[in-house]
C-alpha cells in the first residue's frame, strides 16, 4: 500500500503523486469528504498516467465512496472504473474485487 504524502511543497506532492501513479498495480481513489473537483481531477491523472511514463496497464482502479450522502455521490458513475458505494451498500466485502487481482500478482 502506498499511501500519498500530505505535506511539502506543491510541486513536491506532485512529482510523489506522479511517482506513485508508476510504480502501483491498482489505484483505489477513497471518495469520502474530498469535493467533486477532487475527485476529477484524481480521475484525470488516471487518465495521463502513460504521459507520465507508467508502462503497463494498471491491474485495477477502483472509486470508493463513503461518508455523508451528497447528490455527487449519488449521481456518480464511471466507465473506466469500478465503484464501491458504501454509502448505499456498507458490506466491506465489495473490496474483494478489487484486492483479488493484486494478491494474484505477488
Amino acid at each position: 500500500v502506498i499511501l500519498p504524502a500530505f505535506e511539502g511543497e506543491q510541486s513536491e506532492l506532485r512529482i510523489d503523486h506522479q511517482e506513485n501513479l508508476k510504480s502501483c498495480d491498482g489505484v483505489l481513489i477513497y471518495y469520502g469528504k474530498g469535493n467533486d473537483l477532487w475527485v476529477n481531477s484524481k480521475l484525470r491523472d488516471l487518465m495521463k498516467i502513460a504521459g507520465y511514463g507508467r508502462q503497463s496497464p494498471l491491474v485495477n482502479k477502483t472509486v470508493v465512496i463513503t461518508g455523508e450522502n451528497t447528490p455527487q455521490k449519488t449521481r456518480f458513475r464511471s466507465r473506466d472504473m469500478a465503484v464501491v458505494n458504501l454509502i448505499s451498500n456498507p458490506d466491506l466485502g465489495q473490496l474483494e474485487a478489487f484486492v483479488e487481482p493484486l494478491t494474484k500478482r505477488l
